[in-house]
């Protein structure tokens, strides 16, 4: 089981920010990934590029 990261926007924090804010995070976790890519921290590419961490659905 993986433990969650981000408790407020598991919580519905995220469903109340505004588009433009959720798309920042985005463009955030994707340069988080590449330049973990780049420097061969798999781990941490695999931790950014992986789905929710909670499975409600």
């Amino acid at each position: 089981m993986r433990r969650t990261i981000h408790k407020r926007a598991a919580d519905g924090a995220w469903g109340r920010l505004e588009l433009v804010e959720q798309l920042g995070n985005v463009g955030s976790e994707v340069d988080r990934a590449i330049r973990a890519w780049n420097a061969g921290r798999i781990g941490r590419f695999e931790s950014a590029s992986s789905g929710p961490s909670n499975s409600s659905t």
